[in-house]
């Protein structure tokens, strides 16, 4: 627990002289964090923690980055209990932005060791390269899930919101077991960077494919460690407040269930919401989404717990083995919650056999036709 205190001292403030001006009724995450100071002599499930680091972005400066978005979050009623949630103020800038991204890897790595997720919210999309590196000391690989409307792998000396991935698989290659880009907008990024995803077989979903069904997206939530949001995967009028906007992208209910399926996932320990712009955003549209974004990651944290209890009591899963083009494919499938999972062989790479992921229904009816699930085939191949 003394890291912990000596780790908010050190890297951390809490300048919430707006909040003051506001009377939070009960029940609404302002009244928690305002009035019952973190009583809880247990550790919270989540820390919320504010970035306010522009450096490498094209982000303005000027308001506090993500004052609005806490004012908007604070005014929410909080989702059904048994979850428990501290707000941590903000992160303190480094002297450079390689400081800053230090601190992230610091503050990430103690939270984790306590088994306490965190949301960051604010700042720059290349932020999620320090939030990575607090990953390290997993004793696998781990997977990242990104939600964006462009990959961000162009090539560049410094660390920017349009390079970082690109470092990361780099520097940072074997940490990264797997990568998913999810929402991406075809016309806005290069062949080249979709032919270096493909040769790495990393997955890279297009908007129009979640559009058909979004509950597409869930499995690649629910196996990554790490999953980061930019705002500017939601469409211009849903959300304004960003440096780049799009006439296309996600509508606001759709990134909602999105952040849900994070929230609900046994396995992310980090999430990120960033590139949000408060200089360009109307009537708080963006501050607003961006707190129920938040709101929709805690609840589904919350449904998760809730719902523990009852998926031990007793096992409802069910095995299908089914035999395509010479592999054989192990589906799971728990009745109780509808998910499914998929068996590949591991080969050396994760020191096992056999490596259970996370999959879709849709994959199991693929199988079943005789064909290959690109997902398992592309794990397949970067096992082998």
């Amino acid at each position: 627990m003394d890291d912990l205190i000596n780790l908010k001292q050190q890297f951390l403030t809490d300048n919430n002289d707006f909040l003051l001006e506001e009377s939070f009724p009960p029940g609404t995450f302002g009244h928690l964090f305002t009035k019952n100071k973190n009583t809880s002599k247990q550790l919270p499930h989540f820390v919320l923690v504010g970035l306010n680091e522009l450096r490498g972005s094209s982000l303005q400066a000027g308001i506090p980055n993500p004052a609005p978005i806490r004012r908007q979050l604070y005014r929410l009623y909080l989702p059904q209990s048994p979850i428990r949630i501290e707000d941590w103020g903000y992160l303190q800038s480094g002297k450079t932005l390689t400081d800053t991204q230090h601190a992230l890897q610091m503050v990430t790595e103690i939270l984790l060791k306590h088994e306490i997720q965190v949301i960051y919210y604010g700042g720059g999309h290349h932020l999620t390269y320090g939030q990575f590196l607090g990953l390290k000391q997993s004793p696998h690989p781990v997977s990242l899930a990104v939600i964006d409307s462009k990959i961000n792998l162009k090539l560049s000396k410094n660390l920017t919101a349009t390079s970082f991935l690109s470092k990361l698989v780099s520097e940072q290659g074997e940490h990264l077991f797997n990568l998913s880009v999810l929402g991406v907008q075809r016309y806005l990024f290069s062949q080249k960077e979709s032919d270096l995803m493909e040769k790495l077989f990393f997955d890279l979903v297009r908007l129009g494919e979640l559009r058909e069904n979004l509950s597409q997206a869930e499995p690649y939530l629910r196996d990554s460690e790490l999953i980061s949001i930019d705002l500017g995967a939601v469409k211009h009028s849903d959300a304004p407040g960003v440096p780049e906007t799009s006439v296309n992208g996600f509508h606001s209910e759709e990134i909602c269930q999105i952040a849900w399926y994070a929230g609900n996932s046994d396995k992310a320990k980090i999430i990120g919401l960033h590139e949000f712009e408060p200089g360009n955003d109307h009537n708080d549209l963006s501050a607003q989404l961006a707190a129920q974004i938040i709101w929709h990651v805690i609840d589904g944290k919350a449904n998760y717990l809730l719902t523990e209890s009852e998926r031990k009591k007793k096992d409802s899963k069910s095995i299908y083995e089914l035999d395509v083009l010479n592999h054989k494919i192990t589906f799971v499938h728990d009745e109780r919650d509808q998910k499914w999972w998929m068996e590949i062989p591991a080969g050396r790479a994760m020191n096992q056999d056999l490596l259970l992921v996370a999959c879709s229904e849709t994959d199991y009816h693929t199988a079943r036709k005789g064909e290959v699930p690109d997902r398992w085939w592309k794990l397949f191949q970067r096992l082998s």
